[in-house]
């Protein structure tokens, strides 16, 4: 005799869950307030020191980290959208925004040391190109004659497997930007 109660209750997958269900929502929203907030440009640099063993009295330097900000100007979490947008053209124009926030950061403090994480892909991206090519312009200008300016780009290691010319180009990047 077959078991009629096992061939009434439906099969659930866990996609199929209110929770689930909930989660993808939560996560559409948030792509969605990361979009408008870029658009925005509604975004800032935290700085992060990164202190040496051998001279803890002072940072070796400081690590400006994206923060992108909601419409009420709370920071979203990275965790919510960072491996949604890293690929696509949104992580591009928020790498041109960090990148921007992080020259003008060294407009205002010559002396400032700064890494900024941003992806290996911007960089054959046109608009980060002129940001980049901008803000050169500028801080050779100013500091033309005095102690350049130092601005280091990183990027997520497992964004470069397999792509060895981009990281080529970063560590390019990072003595031009050093003045080497």
């Amino acid at each position: 005799m077959k078991n009629r109660d096992a061939r009434a209750m439906p099969v659930h997958r866990d996609e199929d869950s209110p929770l689930s269900f909930a989660a993808a929502e939560q996560s559409r929203q948030a792509l969605a307030m990361v979009r408008a907030a870029i658009d925005r440009q509604d975004v800032m640099l935290a700085y992060q020191p990164v202190i040496q063993t051998c001279r803890p009295d002072r940072p070796a330097f400081y690590e400006g980290l994206i923060r992108v900000l909601d419409d009420r100007g709370r920071i979203i979490p990275a965790k919510e959208f960072i491996n949604a947008i890293e690929r696509t053209e949104v992580g591009r124009k928020l790498d041109c925004l960090s990148l921007e926030l992080g020259l003008k950061a060294l407009l205002g403090q010559p002396d400032l040391r700064l890494a900024i994480n941003m992806s290996a892909r911007s960089i054959g991206y046109a608009p980060w190109t002129k940001v980049l090519n901008r803000g050169l312009a500028v801080h050779t200008h100013r500091f033309a004659g005095a102690k350049q300016p130092r601005i280091d780009l990183t990027e997520q290691p497992r964004i470069l497997v397999g792509r060895p010319a981009e990281h080529h180009a970063v560590n390019v990047l990072k003595m031009r930007l050093a003045g080497i």
